[in-house]
C-alpha cells in the first residue's frame, strides 16, 4: 500500500471519528435539553400546580381557607409587626441556603410547609400532575417519584411502571424551606425519541460523509492516474537522455582521433575545445540521469587514484572551457596525501562541478585554493574561492534540482542548475557529503569529506 493510500485511509478515518464525535455532541446536547426540561416540569409541578389543586390556598366556592398576604416589614407600622401572627421570611437568609433562589420559589416552599403541616404530602396528586405535564412536553415517557427525607430515605413512591432498564435522566427539588424532604425523579428517555429529535442533522450527516467519501475517492483515483502518467514519461526523458550518450560518445572518439591525426596547433585547439564541450554536454546528462536515480541502487567501486594528479587534471579540463580567464589555483596538501581508494569518476565528476563553478561565478583574478587534510578515517577536499560568494537566503535552496543562484549586479550565467545536485548525490552514493560556508562577496568554501575505502 502506497503512501497516498494509506493518507487518504487516515482522512477518512479521521473523519468518521469527527462526525461520530460531533452527533455524540449533538445527543448529548438534547439530553442535558430533556434534563432541563424535566427539572422545569417537577419545579412548575410542585411549587404552582401541586399548591393550587392541593386545596392550600381554598378554592373560589370556599373562602375559609387562610389567604397568603405578602407585605414586606417597611410597609407595616409598629402595631401590625407587633401582633402578627404569620410567618416571618428573610429573604437573605433564605436565599444563603440550599435551595433554588428565588422569591418566588422561597414563597412556595414556605407554602410547602404549611402543607406538610396539614396533612401528608400528596404523591398521588404530584405523580397525576407530572403525567399531565411531562405529555405536552415529553410525550410516551415513563417516570417514577421517590419523596425522600434528607438521609436519602425513600419515604413515599408512586410506584410507576417505570423500567429501570431504559435510559433514565434525573431531576431532584426540595419540597419546604427546611431542606428536609425532596423529590426525585427518575424519567425514562427512550433513545430513539432523542434520535428522531435529531434527524434533520443525521440525515446532513450522512450526505456530508457519502460527499466527502467520494471527492477523497475521486481525488485518489485522479492523484494516482496523474502519478502514473508522470512515471511514465519520467521513464521516457531517462530513456531519451541515455539514449544521447552514445552519439556523443561517438562524437567524442571521431575528434580525439582526428586530433591525434591534426599538426597544425591552431585546429589541434579548436579541436581539444571541441573534445571538452561533448566532454561537459556528457556531463550534464550523466547529471540528469542521476538525478532519476536516486531510488535505485547504486554500486561504488573503489580503486586507487592519485589524488593530486586527478585534481591538477581536472583543472586544465575546465580552465580549457574559460580560455580568457585569468585566474590563480593553489594545491595545499601539507600532510601529504598522494594515493586513496574512491570511486574515480564520482570523485572527478564532483570535482569538476565545483572547479568550474568557482571559475564561473567569479571575475578575472579570482583565486582558487584546493586543500587536501584527513581527519580519524575520513578525507576531505576543500575548495576555496574569493568569488561573487552566495547570498544567505540562496544557501538555503542551494543542491536543488534546477535551482541557480542570482548575484545582484552579476551577468545571469548560462546553466541548468543541476551541478550541485548532482554532487549532493554522487557524494551521498559515496557515503560522502557536501558542505558550504560563503559570505556575499568575499567567495565561497564547499568541502567534500567521504570515509577512506577499506583498500587501503
Amino acid at each position: 500500500m502506497n503512501r497516498i493510500s494509506i493518507i487518504s485511509i487516515i482522512g477518512i478515518f479521521t473523519l468518521l471519528l469527527s462526525q461520530a464525535y460531533w452527533l455524540k455532541n449533538m445527543y448529548q446536547n438534547q439530553k442535558a435539553e430533556y434534563i432541563e426540561i424535566a427539572n422545569d416540569v417537577l419545579s412548575h409541578s410542585i411549587d404552582n400546580k401541586l399548591l393550587v389543586r392541593s386545596g392550600l390556598f381554598g378554592t373560589p366556592q370556599n373562602h375559609s381557607r387562610p389567604k397568603l398576604t405578602i407585605k414586606s416589614m417597611d410597609e407595616m407600622t409598629p402595631e401590625e409587626i407587633k401582633s402578627h401572627e404569620g410567618d416571618t421570611i428573610i429573604l437573605t437568609t433564605d436565599s444563603q441556603k440550599d435551595m433554588e433562589i428565588g422569591i418566588s420559589t422561597i414563597f412556595a416552599q414556605n407554602a410547602q410547609d404549611a402543607l406538610l403541616e396539614e396533612q401528608p404530602f400528596p404523591m398521588n396528586l404530584l405523580d397525576s400532575i407530572i403525567k399531565n405535564e411531562l405529555q405536552k412536553k415529553l410525550p410516551y415517557s415513563a417516570f417514577l417519584l421517590n419523596l425522600c427525607d434528607k438521609k436519602g430515605n425513600i419515604l413515599d413512591s408512586n410506584y410507576s411502571s417505570y423500567n429501570h432498564k431504559h435510559h433514565t435522566i434525573t431531576a431532584v427539588h426540595t419540597i419546604g424551606t427546611k431542606g428536609e424532604f425532596y423529590i426525585k425523579a427518575f424519567i425514562e428517555i427512550q433513545p430513539q425519541k432523542i434520535l428522531q429529535q435529531m434527524l434533520y442533522a443525521l440525515i446532513i450527516s450522512f450526505l456530508m460523509t457519502i460527499i466527502i467519501f467520494y471527492c477523497l475517492y475521486y481525488q485518489l483515483i485522479v492523484i494516482r492516474r496523474t502519478r502514473k502518467k508522470l512515471q511514465q514519461q519520467e521513464q521516457t526523458v531517462h530513456v531519451a537522455i541515455h539514449d544521447l550518450k552514445a552519439p556523443l560518445n561517438t562524437t567524442y572518439t571521431i575528434l580525439d582521433y582526428i586530433s591525434q591525426k591534426e599538426t597544425d596547433n591552431t585546429q589541434k585547439s579548436l579541436l581539444q575545445t571541441g573534445k571538452i564541450q561533448v566532454r561537459k554536454l556528457t556531463e550534464t546528462i550523466e547529471s540528469m540521469l542521476d538525478a532519476h536515480k536516486k531510488k535505485q541502487n547504486i554500486e561504488i567501486k573503489n580503486v586507487q587514484v592519485c589524488l593530486p594528479e586527478l585534481i591538477e587534471q581536472v583543472r586544465q579540463e575546465v580552465a580549457l572551457l574559460f580560455p580568457a580567464k585569468k585566474y590563480q589555483f593553489k594545491l595545499n596538501n601539507p600532510i601529504p596525501i598522494h594515493y586513496i581508494y574512491t570511486d574515480p569518476i564520482r570523485l572527478e565528476r564532483s570535482l569538476r562541478n565545483l572547479l568550474e563553478n568557482a571559475l564561473k561565478y567569479s571575475d578575472d583574478g579570482v583565486q582558487i585554493t584546493v586543500m587536501l587534510s584527513q581527519k580519524d578515517n575520513r578525507f576531505s577536499i576543500a575548495i576555496q574561492d574569493t568569488g561573487w560568494g552566495i547570498p544567505l537566503k540562496a544557501q538555503k535552496k542551494l543542491g536543488k534540482e534546477y535551482y541557480r543562484v542570482r548575484t545582484e549586479g552579476k551577468d545571469v550565467r548560462t546553466g541548468y542548475g543541476l551541478g550541485l545536485c548532482s554532487v549532493k548525490q554522487l557524494l551521498q552514493e559515496a557515503g560522502g557529503t557536501l558542505t558550504l560556508h560563503s559570505s556575499e562577496g568575499a567567495g565561497s568554501v564547499f568541502t567534500i569529506t567521504f570515509p577512506v575505502s577499506e583498500g587501503e
